[in-house]
């Protein structure tokens, strides 16, 4: 990199037969003017801030060059990389807050997950069954105003139209819940029913509800539109969920079971 003492020489080396701008005559052109918003760094100084905008030599060649074209040009071409540093310098500034924003809001996420998984447990949530339970008695709560005397698959259909993410992620990870020809209402219903299938197979207690790891799921050959299901509605209703994924020889043998 060029120093400041370098820089102040009379004269460089040039690469070609254009006059070698010398830097009285850049001061003298600069000297009346205010850069960038009035702040007064030196000829000297804002050529090192410019061989920033590219590491190695890269940045020097760009030093050169400025210092090497006609004086009106140099000041052209030194204003435009100057902006342009300055640009990346508030996009870079800009970008780290937003990571740190998008950090602290994932942060506060995962603590509302945790709570509100607590909370499920302390209030007899213990396994997918009951899971579902309680999401169908908060719908019916939110819909209708009452707990438990609505029909069941009714309150599952209203509670499914008015969350449209949660009908995309079943649509989606279960497409076998989808038919050829479906409109949106039988979709809807169609889902409804799976729900509701779910909610009733016992067998589905072996999915448990843990108050520090959320629903956890088993997912075996057999099992993948259900687990897929489930974990749409914990997502949608924010509390955690995990899937262990067991071995296809034989899924009730501990020791294939791996998350």
């Amino acid at each position: 990199m060029l120093s400041c003492s370098a820089l102040s020489r009379a004269g460089l080396p040039r690469a070609s037969r254009q006059p070698l701008v010398r830097r009285s005559d850049l001061l003298l052109a600069r000297q009346n003017e205010a850069w960038i918003s009035g702040q007064g760094l030196g000829w000297c100084s804002r050529v090192r801030a410019v061989e920033t905008l590219a590491a190695g030599p890269a940045g020097e060649a760009i030093a050169e060059l400025i210092w090497e074209l006609p004086a009106g040009l140099a000041k052209r071409v030194f204003i435009a990389f100057w902006d342009i540093k300055e640009q990346l310098a508030a996009k870079s500034d800009q970008l780290a807050a937003k990571s740190d924003q998008l950090a602290t809001k994932t942060e506060e996420l995962y603590k509302i997950k945790v709570e509100l998984t607590r909370a499920l447990h302390a209030a007899g949530v213990v396994n997918a069954r009951t899971f579902l339970e309680y999401v169908v008695k908060q719908w019916e709560h939110e819909l209708f105003g009452s707990v438990g005397k609505v029909n069941r698959l009714k309150v599952i259909k209203a509670g499914l139209r008015k969350r449209p993410e949660l009908v995309k992620c079943l649509q989606r990870n279960v497409p076998t819940w989808v038919r050829a020809g479906m409109d949106e209402e039988r979709i809807v219903e169609n889902m409804a029913k799976n729900l509701e299938a779910i909610m009733l197979d016992s067998s589905n207690n072996v999915h448990t509800f843990h108050p520090a790891i959320g629903l956890t799921l088993l997912k075996a050959a057999h099992s993948e539109p259900m687990v897929a299901a489930l974990v749409c509605v914990a997502d949608n209703m924010g509390v955690l969920v995990k899937v262990i994924k067991m071995n296809a020889m034989n899924d009730n043998n501990d020791n294939n079971i791996s998350a």
